[in-house]
């Protein structure tokens, strides 16, 4: 499952959330998961070309003084075979967005 922010405005998409069932019903085969994973995103980039926009962020990229780097340079490196540029935004929330990014943390911290 993927879960987008789209401003049609600005041409830009954004991936907010994503979740695969792996974690909810077991399912073993991870490299499927993955396959799966990388077929949406595909998928979703052309949709939203198709519709217009210019702007598909895959929302994050970890960087050398994270405390997670190892832990997600696999995902870097995934978001670098689809191209594109490193772009450095700075986060400014609005209190619904704000408020939305809590209630799905805490929701994803279930799981």
């Amino acid at each position: 499952m993927h879960f987008y922010l789209v401003d049609p405005e600005s041409g830009q998409v954004q991936l907010f959330r994503s979740a695969s069932g792996r974690y909810f019903l077991q399912y073993p085969d991870k490299n499927e998961i993955g396959k799966a994973n990388k077929y949406m995103h595909y998928s979703m980039i052309r949709h939203f070309k198709n519709k217009g926009f210019q702007v598909y962020d895959f929302g994050g990229y970890s960087l050398p003084l994270d405390a997670d780097f190892r832990k997600f340079s696999g995902v870097n490196q995934f978001k670098k075979n689809f191209g594109g540029e490193e772009v450095v935004y700075r986060n400014f929330a609005s209190p619904a967005y704000y408020l939305l990014k809590k209630i799905s943390d805490a929701i994803a911290s279930l799981g």
